[in-house]
């Protein structure tokens, strides 16, 4: 909890666990486990493991990055200038990486697998299972199934996530002006005036409602 606010010049950062509050950042760079919130944001880079929330009367983010995988919650969002400012929610990537990755450690586990029934055709028991190699061989199968375990564990876990994500959206009580980008779950949607409104993700597109 900062008394007043953080005025970075765009050097050093902060970052906490939990949630982080203060009056205001300016051109400075934010990470929180939880959710960031303030009365207002310039310039900066924020990064909220929940939510990000620019509450007052006249709540202002504009410029910079805000990145949460829940909400992005303000009253004004850019400005009359259109200064270019960046919304992002969700994280699609993650779960593109982790199938990736799953997918090349069931490769070289098949390959292990291969060599080890070629030595167990190849050589009777009493000579493979003292068999420096085939020793190896055992060892990395083993490791290579753990770690797919886990890999499985991790990708259920995002997928888990993202079902949350889906449901992520920026709501605006005031003004959004043009020049923010918006990215929801790796869609991607560029800003036109409009007043009092909330974006969601609608499959491949990202759609503007009316707040009531």
């Amino acid at each position: 909890i900062l008394k007043k606010g953080n005025n970075a010049s765009g050097r050093g950062f902060l970052r906490a666990n939990g949630d982080v509050m203060g009056m205001f950042f300016e051109s400075a760079r934010v990470w929180a486990g939880g959710k960031v919130s303030a009365n207002y944001c310039l310039r900066s880079e924020i990064h909220a493991g929940t939510r990000i929330e620019i509450s007052g009367r006249n709540g202002v983010l504009a410029g910079g990055l805000a990145q949460a995988q829940n909400l992005i919650q303000a009253t004004n969002i850019g400005n009359e200038a259109s200064l270019a400012t960046r919304l992002v929610l969700g994280n699609k990537d993650k779960n593109v990486q982790m199938q990736g990755r799953e997918k090349k450690v069931s490769q070289e586990l098949r390959l292990l697998l291969n060599a080890y029934q070629e030595f167990r055709k190849k050589f009777e028991p009493v000579i493979r299972n003292v068999h420096p190699t085939y020793l190896k061989l055992e060892d990395a199968i083993y490791t290579k199934k753990t770690e797919l375990e886990e890999l499985k564990k991790r990708k259920d876990a995002v997928e888990k996530e993202q079902k949350k994500q889906k449901s992520a959206k920026v709501v605006v009580t005031g003004n959004l002006y043009s020049g923010v980008s918006v990215e929801i779950n790796g869609v991607i949607w560029r800003s036109e005036p409009m007043r009092n409104v909330y974006l969601v993700s609608r499959g491949n597109r990202i759609g503007s409602l009316r707040n009531v």
